[in-house]
């Protein structure tokens, strides 16, 4: 019977994993892209309740979003994180860095 309860534990372990997704909303800059890994480097404001304001590399699995970004470009974007990796979902280019720090008065990373 314990060889049962094991399993059945470890499958609702999984499925909370598959289901546990969360998104965030966030806002930063694009650092860098690394297309051969899918990957951009992004230096984001705080995420309430979830991160601090930061410098990290998020995975971008959908090759339109990543073809998309480059340096310095300003964005919204959505986090999808399952308790493992930190993925960007959605990006929406505000515009370059240049452009916001002048019309908004800039990120507070940047200033």
């Amino acid at each position: 019977m314990r060889p049962l309860r094991c399993l059945f534990a470890a499958f609702c372990f999984v499925a909370g994993c598959v289901e546990g997704v969360r998104h965030y909303s966030a806002q930063g800059v694009v650092r860098d892209v690394n297309r051969e890994y899918a990957q951009a480097l992004i230096d984001h404001e705080e995420i309430p309740g979830f991160m601090s304001a930061m410098t990290m590399s998020f995975d971008v699995p959908d090759p339109e979003i990543l073809e998309g970004l480059s340096r310095g470009q300003v964005i919204d974007f959505v986090i999808a994180y399952d308790g493992r990796s930190y993925r960007v979902v959605e990006v929406r280019v505000l515009g370059d860095e240049g452009e916001q720090a002048g019309a908004s008065g800039g990120l507070d990373a940047l200033a």
